[in-house]
Order: C-alpha cells, then sequence, then structure tokens
C-alpha cells in the first residue's frame, strides 16, 4: 500500500514517504522531465539575437485568445479596427520585453524573481493535482490529524464590564432581574457571545478568560472574572463539549487538505532535488544581541 501524508507531519522536512510516492508517478515523471526541461532550456537560456530577435510573428492563435480577452471584457466580439489596435499592443508588449531582456533589466529585480519562483512552485502543484488519494491515505491522514477536524468546546454567555467598580451592586441587581445592558460601563466589548471557542473568546478577551467562563456553574451571574481589561460579571449560558466528527461526515474536508499537503511535499522533494545542482555558500549568521 502507498504510504500517505501520515508519515509526513513535518509539513518542511519533505520527507520520502508521500513525496516518494508522488515521484514514482508515471504523470509525474513527464512533468518533472518538463520541469528540468525548462530548468534546462528555459531559465538558462539567452535572449534571442539577431535574425530571430528581429522577427516577431504574431500567430493566428495569439490573434484568437487577444479576440477571447476583449469578449470576456466588453461581451461583445472586437471589431476589425479594434482588433487591430490590440494586435498592435502586443507587438509592443513584445519589443519592449526583448529589448528590456537585452539590457538585462530581468537581473537583480526583486519583483521579477519572486514571478519566477511562483511559476516554478506551480508546477509542482500542477502535479500534487495529478495525484489520486487512495481511501487509506486519507483515514490514515485523517487518524494523524484528528485534532484539525474536531470541533473544539464552545461557550454561549453575556458579560457585564466592571472595569474597577465593586461588583457587589451590580451583582444584586443582575440577580433581581436587572437588565444587563444598563449596569457596569460600555465598552467595545460584546455583551454577547454566542457559540464561540477558546481562541476567539481568549483573543477578544485576554488569554485564559474563556477558561474563567467555562469554569463558572451555567445559568447564573458570577464574578468578578478578571480580563485583559479588568472586570466582568458573567452569566455562563451554555457550554457546548468538543465534538469529533466521523471520517464520512468531513472526507471531502480529509480530501482537500491531503491534497495540500501533497503539494506541499511535492514543492519541496523539487526544491531539494533542484539544490543538490548548486553548491551553496552562506555566511556565518551571528544572533542579535
Amino acid at each position: 500500500m502507498s504510504a500517505s501524508p501520515k508519515q509526513h507531519q513535518d509539513r518542511s522536512a519533505g520527507g520520502p514517504g508521500l513525496a516518494g510516492r508522488i515521484l514514482r508517478e508515471p504523470l509525474l515523471h513527464f512533468l518533472l522531465i518538463g520541469t528540468a526541461v525548462f530548468l534546462a532550456f528555459g531559465l538558462r537560456s539567452e535572449p534571442p539575437r539577431q535574425a530571430e530577435a528581429a522577427v516577431i510573428e504574431v500567430t493566428p492563435a495569439q490573434i484568437e485568445r487577444l479576440s477571447a480577452q476583449f469578449e470576456a471584457v466588453w461581451r461583445r466580439a472586437p471589431e476589425a479596427e479594434e482588433l487591430q489596435a490590440l494586435a498592435e499592443d502586443f507587438v509592443r508588449e513584445e519589443v519592449y520585453y526583448r529589448e528590456a531582456l537585452a539590457l538585462g533589466l530581468d537581473r537583480d529585480d526583486t519583483v521579477i524573481r519572486r514571478r519566477l519562483r511562483q511559476k516554478m512552485e506551480f508546477l509542482a502543484d500542477s502535479g500534487a493535482g495529478a495525484i489520486e488519494p487512495n481511501e487509506d491515505d486519507l483515514r490514515d491522514y485523517f487518524t494523524a490529524h484528528l485534532d484539525r477536524f474536531t470541533r473544539p468546546e464552545r461557550a454561549s454567555f453575556r458579560q457585564v464590564f466592571l472595569g474597577e467598580d465593586d461588583p457587589a451592586p451590580v451583582l444584586a441587581a443582575l440577580s433581581g432581574g436587572g437588565d444587563p445592558s444598563g449596569l457596569g460601563h460600555n465598552s467595545l466589548l460584546p455583551e454577547k457571545v454566542e457559540a464561540a471557542a477558546a481562541t476567539a473568546v481568549d483573543g477578544t478577551f485576554g488569554d485564559g478568560f474563556f477558561a474563567a467562563v467555562t469554569a463558572l456553574e451555567p445559568g447564573e451571574w458570577r464574578g468578578p472574572v478578571a480580563s485583559a481589561f479588568g472586570a466582568h460579571l458573567v452569566r455562563l449560558d451554555v457550554l457546548e463539549p468538543a465534538q469529533t466528527p466521523s471520517f464520512d461526515q468531513v472526507r471531502k474536508l480529509v480530501e482537500s487538505e491531503w491534497r495540500q499537503q501533497a503539494a506541499e511535499d511535492l514543492r519541496e522533494a523539487q526544491y531539494q532535488a533542484m539544490r543538490q545542482h548548486y553548491e551553496v555558500v552562506l555566511p556565518p549568521i551571528e544572533p542579535e544581541r
């Protein structure tokens, strides 16, 4: 049975398991050969010179593409004059492109370097799209990353912000049926929170607030509960326990994440293979003091 992404929990390692399976796929051999040819003759080739550089041919296929692009924007086919103008603009772009290459303007350009990197990574991502996971691959991935598919514990509650005020009179008013919105201090914090997980609650009120709220007895006003902003009175309304779905319930999500992992593994494997062509010399990196 083929290896699964379960064996690749370190995304940055580019290990031999899933990437090895991917690299053994026949279709990927073709894609990798294409990558090698692209590297050998594309990135390292010189710009066209002399007679070749003097010819700019606009093919019928390019005219059709220009026409299709015009129609996609304007919802109609271009007139002959408009199509002629598009072709002339294409020639203008090609002239500038070739002259820029001749002047070396593509060298040491951060934007161009990043764009070329993106294209190389796109080749790897395209190859990963050709890989079809089997059922065991997906189930293994689901088991290995169960925490990603588990819905965390969630809480619904109301809060009244006290700041530094004495909580006793406010708590007495709330216990007597007082309207929470008319008590305490105004703030930008939400008075009512619905079905929120710890990350959302702590992101709003500060670390540890979710744990303090969920430790309260549901249905009664309690406090003070400390947040990053001050003291609160809190009524816990509903506490929903964490829920782990079955594999069938999240199969589509599992496959989506598996494919993303496959693309990352293949991208890393291709990078490591290309890196072997170079002797990399790095200066010693001293930590900042």
